[in-house]
C-alpha cells in the first residue's frame, strides 16, 4: 500500500512484520520495522494506512478491521461487521475465515473498499473519527459455502478478485465463475466501475480472463494480468471516463459491454 505518495507499506503475514519503505530521490531507501506490538496478531492479512492510523484487515471473530495508532502501535478498537452468513449456525470464526479478501484505501477521500474472494460482495467505508464508517455494501453474489470440519468449502462462484481506486472511481474485477479444480488462481472478465460512494456507474467485460488488474490515476489505461501458459500484462488504452459519460468508446483491445 502507498501513502503520502512516497511511502510503501509491506506486510509479511507469516512473520507479522510491517515494514515502511521511504522512497526518496534525495536519500537512500530506509526500512523501519513497525510491528513488534502486532507480533501475536496472526489473524492480520492486510494493512493499509490513512493519516495517523493503520487499518488492519484480518480474520477477527466479530469485525473485519482492527485500527492501530501508527505512533503508539496500539489498537484503538475493532470495526466493520461481516456480511451475512449463509447459515446462522456457522461460527463467527469460520465466517471470518470465509470472508478472506482484500482491502484497498484512497487517502484523499479517507475511503476504504473491501472485497471477499469467494463472494461477490464489495463494501465501501469512510474513515472518520478514528474508525471505518459504512457507506454502502453491494452484493452481486452472496456467500455460498458449507462447513467442512473446522473450515469451509465454497459451493458457489468466485467473487471479486482485484481492486483499483482512482481519484474518481473504484474498479473491481469480478469472476462469477466456479474455480477450476487444478487452477491456482481464479480468473474473471467483468469489471465493475463504482463511484466513491459505492454506486455502480458501469460494467464491461475484458476479452481475456484476468487474475488481477490496475487502472492509472487518469482513468486512461487499464492493466490486466493474464495467465495463458505464462503470465502476460495486457494494456488497454482507454478513456474510461468517456465510456461512463458517452457509453460508446471502444479501445484498441476489444471490450464486450454488459
Amino acid at each position: 500500500d502507498f501513502y503520502d505518495n512516497h511511502n510503501l507499506l509491506l506486510f509479511d503475514s507469516s512473520l507479522c512484520i510491517l515494514v515502511n519503505l521511504e522512497l526518496s530521490i534525495k536519500k537512500p531507501m530506509e526500512m523501519h520495522a513497525l510491528s513488534n506490538n502486532l507480533a501475536n496478531r496472526s489473524e492480520i492479512y492486510c494493512i493499509n494506512r490513512i493519516g495517523h492510523y493503520y487499518i488492519c484487515t484480518g480474520t477477527f471473530n466479530k469485525d473485519k478491521f482492527m485500527v492501530v495508532n501508527a505512533e503508539t502501535m496500539k489498537s484503538t478498537g475493532f470495526f466493520g461487521a461481516y456480511s451475512n452468513k449463509p447459515n446462522s449456525k456457522i461460527s463467527d470464526f469460520v465466517h471470518a475465515r470465509a470472508s478472506f479478501g482484500k482491502t484497498v484505501c484512497y487517502q484523499k477521500d479517507s475511503l476504504l473498499v473491501n472485497i471477499s474472494y469467494i463472494s461477490g460482495i464489495i463494501t465501501f467505508y469512510k474513515f472518520s473519527n478514528e474508525r471505518p464508517v459504512l457507506l454502502k455494501e453491494v452484493i452481486i453474489s452472496p456467500f455460498n459455502y458449507i462447513i467442512r470440519g473446522e473450515s469451509y468449502s465454497n459451493q458457489g462462484v468466485m467473487g471479486f478478485l482485484s481492486l483499483s481506486i482512482t481519484p474518481k472511481y473504484v474498479y473491481a474485477l469480478y469472476s462469477g465463475e466456479k474455480k477450476k479444480g487444478n487452477s491456482i488462481k481464479a480468473t474473471g472478465k467483468t469489471i465493475y466501475i463504482f463511484d466513491h460512494k459505492g454506486n455502480v456507474k458501469r460494467k464491461f467485460k475484458l476479452d481475456a480472463p484476468s487474475i488481477g488488474m490496475a487502472v492509472d490515476s487518469n482513468d486512461s489505461k487499464l492493466y490486466s494480468l493474464v495467465q495463458n501458459g505464462k503470465t502476460d500484462v495486457y494494456m488497454y488504452n482507454n478513456q474510461l471516463v468517456n465510456w461512463i459519460k458517452w457509453l460508446k468508446y471502444l479501445c484498441p483491445r476489444s471490450y464486450i459491454y454488459c
